[in-house]
Formats: C-alpha cells, sequence, structure tokens
C-alpha cells in the first residue's frame, strides 16, 4: 500500500478533522452531516469572511496555535485547508504512518483524497431553535437573538440548507417560503 503522505488522507476518523469539523458547525450552524472536506467555505457553504476569521480564531484557540499577522482567510479556502493550517502549525498531531510506510514515507506520492464527511453520530453543535411542519416535512430553524440564520430539511433523501447569515432579513415564515419552493432538479 502506500504511505500517508497526506495528514489528511485519514479524512474524518482524525480527532483534529473530527473537532475542525465541529468547530465549524458550531460557528456557522450548519448540521455536521453537511459538511466535507472539500467544500468551499465561501463558495460551497456561503460562510462570509467574518465568519471565517470566527473559525480561524476558535481553531487556533482549541490548538494553542499563535495568531499570525500575514494569515490571508482565502489561503484556506476548504475545510481540508483549515485541518492542514493546524498540521502544519501543530506537527505533533499529525496521524503517524504505520510502520511499514515509515521508511518510505518522504518518498511517497500524496495518498488519494477520501470522501470526509463527519459521522452520522457527530454531535450537532448548533440544533434547531424551531421547527416547522409543512407539506409533510420538518423545516429545522436556527437562529440567534431573534434572527433566522438558516433552515435546513430532507426531502428524497437529499438534505437542502437555505443561509439567510448575511442579511438576517427574511423571517421564520419567509424561510419557510423560501424552503417550499424548492424543487428538486434532476441531473441531465
Amino acid at each position: 500500500g502506500q504511505a500517508t503522505g497526506d495528514a489528511l488522507a485519514e479524512g474524518a476518523a482524525d480527532p483534529v478533522v473530527t473537532r475542525v469539523m465541529a468547530i465549524v458547525a458550531d460557528k456557522t450552524g450548519y448540521p455536521p452531516e453537511m459538511l466535507e472536506l472539500d467544500l468551499d467555505l465561501e463558495a460551497d457553504l456561503g460562510v462570509d469572511t467574518v465568519k471565517q476569521a470566527e473559525v480561524f480564531a476558535a481553531v487556533r484557540e482549541e490548538y494553542g496555535i499563535p495568531r499570525a499577522e500575514n494569515l490571508k482567510l482565502r489561503d484556506f479556502p476548504t475545510l481540508r485547508h483549515v485541518a492542514q493550517f493546524v498540521f502544519d502549525n501543530r506537527p505533533d498531531l499529525k496521524p503517524s504512518t504505520s510502520p511499514a510506510a515509515a521508511g518510505s514515507a518522504a518518498s511517497a506520492p500524496p495518498a488519494p483524497s477520501v470522501p470526509a464527511t463527519i459521522p452520522a453520530a457527530a454531535p450537532v453543535a448548533s440544533p434547531a431553535t424551531a421547527t416547522v411542519q409543512s407539506g409533510g416535512i420538518t423545516y429545522n430553524v436556527a437562529g440567534t437573538e431573534g434572527k433566522v440564520d438558516h433552515i435546513w430539511w430532507k426531502k428524497g433523501g437529499v438534505l437542502y440548507w437555505v443561509s439567510n447569515t448575511i442579511s438576517y432579513l427574511l423571517s421564520q415564515s419567509e424561510m419557510v417560503g423560501v424552503a417550499e419552493s424548492f424543487k428538486q432538479v434532476a441531473a441531465q
């Protein structure tokens, strides 16, 4: 087999990766089962730069990593990059290679990427603050201080998500209306 050249090849089984995902779930309110290592924080998850900075601050605090003045959030677009940031700054936390692979680890090519989703048993850091039943679907609403951050639901085995975190302009009933308007589009 190949040596583990990439500390993240272990995927969600790694405690650092699992903890980074839990921090992101806590700071963003996303259900952990929606998070994957290769999702782009801004493009895929809609996490704005303020929230990204909060995530980074929490990750640095969790692992005792000092603040770097030259750090640019755009250099860490995915959850995989955020976890690699921990490994780069805390090499003592990198998963070790197997004894058979240890001798060839330096010359081995990077291990292939593995699907990296948080296990379903992981705790949801930001549970729904309300649920709304409509049309046989349970819409989970999450928010703080009277504001609706996001709403999510499952339909036909697909997990849907609508974010309201940039403007907070929509009320709970308006967010449910947006959610009800979603139609599953078949792949072509």
